[in-house]
């Protein structure tokens, strides 16, 4: 806000509204210092994977609690959901395929 020129509309918030900032300011920190020491336990892949479920949950979220949807944030979903759904099925079938190799090798 200071680079744009507008650290003066800080001062128009009310007492519920900074309270407001405040909560969310904290909950916001909170979040991305857990994301950032997780870093140390998992690797940054799948710590970044993760992430991905924000958008789907935000949205269901928002329909729970009567929020408008629009269009581009289902399609978002329903992209995020197709693709976990072939990394799913992908894993699966190579799985089989394994299987089915290490039974032909046996056999020879």
């Amino acid at each position: 806000m200071g680079l744009n020129g507008q650290l003066g509309l800080l001062a128009n918030l009310s007492i519920e509204q900074a309270g407001w900032v405040a909560i969310t300011s904290i909950i916001l920190f909170g979040y991305v210092m857990t994301w950032y020491s997780g870093l140390k336990y998992v690797p940054v892949s799948l710590a970044a994977a993760v992430l991905i479920f924000g958008s789907p949950i935000t949205t269901l979220l928002s329909l729970i609690s009567g929020g408008a949807v629009n269009a581009k944030e289902l399609a978002g979903v329903g992209l995020i959901l197709t693709g976990l759904t072939i990394i799913f099925a992908a894993e699966h079938i190579i799985k089989k395929i394994r299987q089915l190799l290490s039974k032909e090798y046996v056999r020879s």
